[in-house]
């Protein structure tokens, strides 16, 4: 027997079980329909195993998705947030998965930005240059690495971010940058779309539903390629991450 493992919106720390029909062609990561006590809810498919249960199992009902809504990352993300925050299961995906995010098939709205006149060049200090050739060799190098980048105020900082955002997007690339607070978004979501020859998005709960489902669906195809954005951004669905930036990571905002 095929059975489904599937997460509920529900304060409840564990999934449920469901036998799948046999003409239902379901893959981890889809959203389904099925029966839950007396109601029928919509939940996110974890798993598809095969094996005999000790008891009768309701049935899946139907596929809400026709491909996977959430990739394996983003449900193993979404399972680590759960035991490390004892935290219930379907309240991470939720998280992970909006709810304005309905329609996986809606027609892009992203186009390639026309390119852009060539900044004026930027002489780096020596501090600055060496901070940027050595976090350049860690992008090719395409290995994890943690670095803390300090720099009082006004220092430049802004400059290396731009350098090795540009160098993740170049690699094919996308480049998360985070801010503790709303209102610090803005100046830098101008910054970058003026200085980068690449979709930039900004992203917080102060967006309308509709802003939100657009870029979520964007860097879900991998049409967007740097987010400005405040803590949530940490939850989006990045198809190649390859640079995240916390910027002003001593911030409380960051720790709550």
């Amino acid at each position: 027997m095929r059975i489904a493992e599937v997460a509920f919106p529900v304060p409840l720390h564990k999934g449920f079980h469901y036998e799948v029909p046999a003409s239902l062609r379901l893959e981890p990561g889809m959203r389904v329909r099925a029966p839950f006590g007396p109601r029928r809810l919509s939940g996110m498919l974890l798993s598809v195993f095969e094996g005999q249960p000790d008891r009768p199992l309701k049935s899946v009902e139907a596929a809400i998705d026709r491909e996977p809504a959430m990739t394996r990352e983003m449900i193993d993300c979404a399972l680590w947030m759960a035991k490390r925050y004892s935290a219930p299961i379907g309240e991470c995906v939720k998280a992970m998965l909006p709810a304005f995010v309905k329609d996986l098939s809606e027609p892009s709205e992203w186009a390639k930005p026309h390119a852009r006149e060539p900044r004026a060049a930027f002489e780096l200090t020596p501090g600055q240059r060496g901070a940027v050739e050595s976090l350049e060799a860690k992008l090719r190098e395409r290995s994890p690495a943690t670095v803390l980048l300090y720099g009082v105020p006004a220092s430049g900082k802004t400059e290396v971010y731009l350098r090795l955002i540009r160098q993740a997007v170049a690699q094919g690339g996308q480049a998360l940058f985070l801010l503790p607070e709303i209102s610090l978004t803005q100046p830098f979501f101008e910054e970058f779309s003026s200085s980068l020859d690449a979709p930039v998005v900004l992203w917080h709960s102060k967006l309308t539903a509709r802003e939100r489902r657009k870029a979520w669906l964007g860097l879900r195809r991998g049409e967007i390629k740097v987010v400005v954005g405040a803590r949530s951004a940490a939850l989006l669905p990045f198809v190649d991450l390859r640079l995240a930036v916390v910027d002003e990571e001593q911030d409380e905002s960051f720790k709550q």
